[in-house]
């Protein structure tokens, strides 16, 4: 089973995460390494009591420019991505998106 992963990083520190997950074997796609497709989002989101939000204020509606990053992998490789997301990623609480692909893209051995 395949799965397309997409979380969603600012600007700043994108390229570093993106090459750390690249370091650590994630974003291969048939004989390519480094795959990602990237794209423009943005995030609108209300701090809540007790949040620590990297940007905004406890109680007010604040947005701001993300990029949404696309990535595929194995179901066993599925974990491990999104914990190494968590852990490189600034916020508090990263909005991580999984879905099994019905037709995969890149038949790979694992």
């Amino acid at each position: 089973m395949f799965y397309k992963v997409v979380f969603y990083h600012p600007k700043e520190g994108l390229e570093e995460i993106l090459s750390s997950l690249a370091l650590l074997g994630f974003g291969k796609i048939g004989q390519y390494d480094s795959w990602s497709v990237v794209t423009p989002a943005k995030e609108r989101f209300r701090p809540l009591t007790d949040s620590k939000p990297a940007i905004g204020t406890e109680g007010e509606l604040s947005s701001q420019d993300l990029f949404a990053v696309n990535l595929q992998c194995y179901e066993s490789e599925l974990e491990a991505l999104t914990q190494k997301i968590n852990e490189l990623h600034p916020f508090e609480v990263p909005a991580i998106e999984a879905w099994a692909l019905a037709v995969p893209t890149f038949p790979r051995p694992v």
